[in-house]
């Protein structure tokens, strides 16, 4: 089946003659997840094929970020190297993570034509901090890395005020991208083209009642694959597009496992009775806990981590056997009642799986 590659490799128009689609979004957002060398932190634009002239950092530096590093290496020679990408401009990368605030930010501005930019925040990577903003989503609102994500915004534009924008992320970054839409001015807003969320997480329920998110709600554009939970965790309200994966199930998460054809991405009709399951389950867990104890197990699950002797989720999954006698060895040294509050949410977690039509 064909890939987000075999698009790279095969569609040769320029963003003049054919406009940017979703295949073209979720590429231009995976470039987020790499790191970039110093002259594009200071705001020089450059091509992707100036860069690997120029002089990039190490390989392993510039994609480790990246959920998926073999696939990410091939992406961006591809685009070095396509007629479609090989013309945009990538400038202003800015990188922040702090373990004090708990925050995982980053974010790339591209030129796609003449007037038109991109702005691309990047998604969860694996380092634990990066995790535990995420799941700090469920009990905080707004969490350090969807400011930034605003300001960074705001930023790009105002310094830009001629030109119009695309937002977008996958991942944490979806849900970043739309975040800062709802939240600029309604001067900004109006220069806004599209939104892209790409199996990003939602948000508490109040947002959704904001004149913001009203504003921008018929730009965002949305897109899951079928096996995929994670674009529906917290109160999903926005209409999503469902599409066919050849991944398995957290797997398509991968949107190198997403399936092109003709240029788009392929349509499902539904999303698998599982990943439904899951959904309901999950989100009518978190929805039965008050704040606290929201706050109380995710500060369980990261203090669980930070005890390991491996610091990030690419070591945890490659000694993943030898992790679990030390993460069981550590829930038998927690108190009596932190062991039973851990154990009791997790039961009840197994019965709502259970009893999920």
């Amino acid at each position: 089946m064909k890939n987000i590659l075999n698009y790279l490799k095969t569609n040769t128009k320029s963003f003049i003659e054919s406009p940017l689609n979703c295949v073209d979004a979720v590429i231009l957002c995976w470039l987020s997840y790499f790191r970039y060398p110093f002259y594009v932190k200071r705001g020089k634009a450059v091509t992707p094929n100036e860069m690997i002239k120029t002089g990039m950092l190490p390989e392993e530096e510039t994609f480790a970020m990246a959920f998926n590093p073999k696939s990410s290496r091939k992406l961006f020679r591809l685009v070095a190297a396509s007629p479609r990408f090989s013309g945009i401009k990538l400038c202003s990368y800015r990188e922040e993570t702090d373990e004090k605030t708990e925050k995982q930010f980053a974010a790339i501005c591209m030129r796609i034509t003449k007037g038109s930019y991109f702005i691309a925040f990047r998604g969860t990577d694996p380092s634990y901090v990066g995790w535990k903003e995420d799941l700090n989503q469920a009990y905080r609102y707004p969490v350090p890395s969807q400011i930034s994500a605003y300001n960074y915004t705001v930023e790009r534009m105002l310094r830009k005020p001629r030109a119009r924008f695309y937002l977008g992320g996958h991942s944490k970054g979806g849900n970043m991208a739309v975040y800062s839409a709802f939240n600029a001015d309604k001067e900004l807003q109006k220069r806004i083209i599209s939104v892209y969320n790409f199996d990003g997480p939602e948000f508490l329920d109040d947002v959704y009642k904001s004149e913001g998110y009203k504003n921008v709600s018929e730009k965002l554009i949305k897109i899951i694959p079928q096996s995929s939970f994670i674009g529906t965790l917290l109160d999903t309200r926005h209409v999503y597009r469902v599409i066919r994966s050849n991944g398995v199930s957290f797997l398509q998460h991968d949107p190198f496992s997403w399936v092109v054809e003709d240029g788009d991405f392929v349509t499902v009709d539904c999303r698998s009775k599982g990943a439904v399951r899951l959904e309901k389950a999950v989100n009518l867990w978190i929805s039965e806990m008050p704040k606290k104890e929201r706050e109380r197990i995710i500060e369980m699950f990261y203090g669980a981590l930070n005890a390991l002797d491996v610091k990030d989720f690419n070591s945890f999954f490659r000694t993943f056997y030898r992790q679990l006698p030390a993460l069981w060895g550590h829930y038998k040294k927690l108190e009596t009642n932190d062991r039973a509050f851990f154990g009791d949410k997790i039961k009840r977690l197994h019965s709502l799986l259970k009893t999920q039509d």
